[in-house]
């Protein structure tokens, strides 16, 4: 739907109550973090969920602690995973087992669900990766909460230039990042498989014809723009030429089709280098040796844009200073990807307001898709 409201200028909270109950959020980690401590000192840990996370969590425990960690996924194919990568697997975890254990809950969509298993000595996965400093991207988990009260003045302002339907969702967020209790954002978080639509499906203000997707990987986000919004023309930013065959696919149902740009975004033409830091997770790095070319966006896009949707591991700084001619010129609206780095929500949000994303005709939006620190997504609509 196409939204026909516009932002308030009213605050939601004064600063002093902003940072008051990000304080808040800090006491319940401080108090809370000793009993977790003392827990995985008394008991045998068990790793509930083995994907990604669960993977990255369970060898940073293995390379830190003397504790050994034991897996549990309901998963066949995930458990004959764990034994492969030498951890000791369990096949089912009964309700009178689960308080022989402290017990990490490890799959970020579904830590509710796994906690109604393990309805005692639990530890939210957060909790565990900050407190044994596992990997979030090109940082460490700690840091996301390290971030926050040393730059409250910013990120207030932040909060503040956001619409009235995101203040509550944005200061959830920071406060799960101090706290590490996934409770913290529950009430705000929204549906894993709407991420990059809702939001601008509530609040867009025009059609879409064209859509730029940074980081189309294999089309599936061009997919669901077609089938949501009807738009007629993709372009599609992506360097894994083994993907363009499947987003060729997608582009059969493009009247106007999809243009692939076979190449990294970046803010200079350049090489890159792609380091994995996690399962299935990259960190981008700029390097003379790097297997990637890279460039800016304006270098290749001059037709029209609508909208644009980035989410490229942390690159999403460099790239948006690439394509300043398609902000400015088109002004499209945008989907872009804001956790990759403890200082995004701060720095997106200025280095887009200089490219023209602030004041009256613009709303700032911000939805939240997991149970983790990934998939906070920021959404800025032309009003």
């Amino acid at each position: 739907m196409i939204a026909n409201t516009s932002a308030t200028s009213v605050i939601s909270l004064s600063f002093e109550a902003f940072t008051r109950e990000l304080s808040e959020a800090q006491a319940r980690w401080i108090e809370r973090r000793p009993l977790l401590e003392a827990l995985i000192d008394a008991k045998p840990l068990l790793l509930f969920g083995f994907g990604g996370k669960g993977q990255t969590l369970a060898h940073q425990i293995r390379n830190l602690s003397e504790k050994a960690v034991t897996v549990f996924d309901t998963s066949p194919d995930k458990r004959r995973i764990a034994q492969a990568q030498g951890f000791t697997v369990i096949e089912t975890l009964l309700p009178e087992q689960a308080d022989t254990w402290a017990t990490i809950l490890g799959a970020c969509q579904a830590q509710s669900e796994q906690k109604l298993d393990v309805p005692q000595n639990h530890i939210y996965f957060q909790e565990a990766a900050t407190l044994f400093n596992v990997p979030s991207l090109g940082n460490l988990a700690q840091e996301y909460g390290a971030y926050v009260l040393p730059n409250a003045r910013a990120l207030y302002d932040v909060y503040a230039g956001l619409h009235e339907d995101s203040r509550r969702k944005f200061l959830a967020i920071l406060k799960f990042r101090l706290s590490s209790d996934p409770t913290d954002v529950a009430s705000v978080k929204c549906i894993a498989s709407e991420m990059w639509l809702d939001v601008l499906d509530e609040h867009r203000h025009r059609p879409y014809t064209t859509v730029l997707d940074v980081g189309a990987f294999d089309g599936d986000t061009l997919r669901a723009f077609r089938n949501r919004f009807a738009c007629v023309r993709g372009i599609a930013v992506e360097a894994n030429q083994t993907l363009f065959d499947s987003i060729r696919e997608v582009g059969a149902a493009y009247p106007d089709g999809i243009n692939i740009m076979p190449m990294a975004a970046w803010s200079t033409r350049t090489r890159l280098r792609f380091d994995e830091v996690r399962f299935g997770m990259i960190q981008v790095t700029e390097s003379n040796e790097g297997e990637l070319e890279a460039a800016p966006i304006d270098d290749f896009v001059a037709e029209q844009v609508d909208c644009v949707k980035m989410d490229i591991e942390g690159a999403e700084s460099q790239a948006l200073r690439g394509c300043q001619h398609v902000l400015t010129q088109w002004q499209p609206d945008l989907a872009i990807a804001a956790y990759h780095k403890p200082d995004d929500f701060v720095r997106l949000f200025a280095e887009l307001g200089d490219a023209g994303y602030r004041g009256s005709h613009v709303d700032w939006h911000i939805g939240h898709y997991s149970d983790c620190l990934d998939d906070s997504i920021y959404y800025v609509t032309r009003t």
